[in-house]
């Protein structure tokens, strides 16, 4: 299950212990108190404290605990991208996921209904608070009850489960040749250069539809710096190459530009460098192998 910690305990442990879940990902981030801000380092000590709880509750029942604590909750890039990348890696290991949007912010829930949308086996689940269950009628002020630490409702409803329909990824390999472009510095972005780096990256197809490379390389004529091996070849070399620069246009190049992921640089007018929404999707949706 995936779970948002802000100022909930019951909301989140009551329904994992129904849906009887054994792994449980909690969201969370407490901001530090600046020296003297005495209201701050309360409501930072309460929040480590609920946080605590939870923890405490689901290692006594024998459920192993995820902790996601740097994660802004109260951003939405931040948060899709951790809910996302817990997703595919539960997805890696064929693993049934729940995912709680009825505790957090609401840019965490925003975030993880879009993210449980894109990736399958993934239930997605709200769960609200009985009209006799709040900690402080009306207040809501105080998060315990009965002396015990419970968030701001001590009693909730069955989980609502929340029907999905589904929604696409970017194309995931041209975003992941993307990250490959821009790790090469701007100055020397040659086509030459990138196809390279997607060459040993094993990035490289001549069709974007085709899993493999439908025609040889030129780096396979190529010594490790780069340079022709065997000048018998030079001509299959340099076709190769015109052929290479061409896909790159086509199948690489124009996509990001009609994705607006990437722009002309100022360096060179013959060059490209990554717009604003290039980086955002590189750092939400690109998940290193681990």
């Amino acid at each position: 299950m995936v779970a948002c910690i802000t100022n909930e305990v019951i909301k989140v442990t009551d329904p994992a212990v129904k849906l009887r879940i054994d792994r449980v990902h909690l969201i969370n981030y407490v901001k530090k108190a600046e020296p003297g801000d005495e209201d701050r380092a309360k409501r930072e000590e309460l929040y480590d404290a609920v946080y605590h709880e939870n923890v405490s509750f689901f290692t006594k029942n024998g459920v192993e605990v995820c902790p996601h604590r740097d994660v802004k909750v109260f951003n939405f890039d931040a948060c899709f991208r951790a809910v996302y990348e817990i997703l595919i890696r539960e997805h890696e290991k064929n693993s049934a996921v729940y995912v709680n949007i009825g505790s957090g912010p609401p840019e965490y829930a925003a975030a993880a209904a879009i993210a449980s949308m894109m990736v399958d086996n993934v239930e997605l689940f709200t769960v609200g608070t009985k009209a006799d269950g709040f900690t402080t009628p009306m207040e809501r002020k105080s998060l315990t009850h009965e002396g015990k630490l419970v968030g701001t409702a001590f009693k909730v409803s069955e989980p609502i489960q929340i029907d999905k329909f589904p929604l696409d990824t970017p194309n995931l390999f041209l975003l992941r040749a993307l990250s490959v472009f821009k790790k090469v510095p701007e100055k020397d972005r040659s086509n030459v250069k990138v196809i390279r780096e997607l060459i040993k990256a094993h990035l490289w197809k001549f069709t974007i539809s085709e899993k493999n490379c439908a025609i040889g390389t030129s780096v396979e004529y190529e010594s490790a710096d780069g340079k022709l091996i065997d000048n018998s070849k030079k001509k299959t070399y340099e076709d190769r190459q015109r052929k290479e620069a061409v896909q790159y246009q086509r199948s690489y190049i124009e996509n990001w530009k009609e994705q607006n992921l990437i722009e002309k640089s100022e360096i060179s007018g013959k060059r490209y460098r990554i717009t604003k929404k290039g980086e955002r999707y590189l750092n939400i949706f690109v998940i290193e192998d681990e």
